[in-house]
């Protein structure tokens, strides 16, 4: 058993989030949650139908990193992106004003093929007062849903089953105000509620920049206020005991009481990471690979 440990643990019935959640990841510089986050993707890909949609948002890396791991782990990525059933919005390549210097751009590049060109694209949010932000956020979200019927000319929208945030935290390296993020974030999760798809974000949560800053700080704003959105929050770090050849690291896991009073599994889990995989189990447990 490997990802169906943590999603026993905290009682996903289909070994995903529950629609109408918010589930936070938290990670630090010390330990990378991206195989979560990911592992949460795989899972939520193989169960989605033709009608559905999974909507990946990245401000981290751009749409190839994420493709080179979900191959390993066994999705059929490029069918998925082809068909629709997986789309993804670049929050990386043109979200900086800097990027207008650059020669080549992604979002006008013909030289990548449909399979690995972002559906949509998050960019020139510096010009745009907290309104138009929001709303610019949500467009480049919530129009990957969208699918061209060839016969209508039509574009009939898919239901979303689940929207994946990888970086949220960046906008705040653009000077985008945390109480803009968090407005965004509350709009996507409501949409969502009333839509029958779940919210799943990953964001830094460094308890060294927390102990730097002050409690204003839009970066601890955004963390506080995400936290208290969230549903169930896993926190990604290192192991809390030192460096073991058989751990990497450790994960826990807290519920809000709204949410679920308490969680069948343990509050802690400790995980193994691998190239195709990575291994879930209890402390005191041996990994089974």
């Amino acid at each position: 058993m490997v990802y169906q440990v943590l999603a026993t643990a905290v009682d996903w019935q289909h070994q995903v989030p529950e629609t109408g959640t918010l589930t936070v990841i938290t990670d630090s510089i010390k330990a990378d949650a991206t195989f979560l986050l990911l592992h949460t993707l795989a899972s939520s890909l193989k169960q989605t139908t033709n009608e559905e949609t999974v909507i990946l948002v990245s401000f981290e890396q751009i749409f190839v990193h994420y493709s080179r791991i979900l191959r390993k782990m066994g999705s059929n990525v490029d069918a998925l992106k082809l068909d629709g059933r997986l789309a993804f919005v670049d929050g990386l390549s043109e979200l900086s004003e800097l990027t207008k210097l650059k020669k080549n751009h992604l979002d006008t590049s013909t030289n990548v093929s449909d399979a690995m060109k972002p559906n949509s694209f998050i960019k020139g949010l510096g010009d745009l007062n907290a309104a138009d932000t929001v709303s610019a956020l949500m467009q480049a979200v919530l129009g990957c849903s969208y699918k061209i019927d060839n016969t209508t000319n039509n574009k009939p929208a898919r239901k979303i089953k689940g929207i994946f945030i990888h970086g949220l935290s960046v906008l705040v390296d653009i000077a985008c105000g945390a109480n803009i993020i968090r407005l965004f974030i509350n709009i996507l999760k409501t949409y969502l509620q009333e839509n029958g798809g779940f919210l799943v974000i990953l964001t830094n949560a460094d308890q060294d920049i927390i102990n730097e800053s002050e409690a204003e700080d839009d970066f601890v704003s955004l963390l506080t206020g995400i936290l208290y959105q969230a549903d169930l929050v896993f926190q990604v770090e290192p192991l809390i005991s030192g460096y073991s050849t058989d751990v990497t690291g450790q994960i826990s896991i807290a519920s809000k009481p709204h949410y679920k009073a308490q969680i069948s599994g343990p509050t802690v889990l400790h995980y193994k990471t691998q190239d195709t995989k990575t291994v879930f189990f209890a402390p005191g447990q041996m990994a089974r690979f």
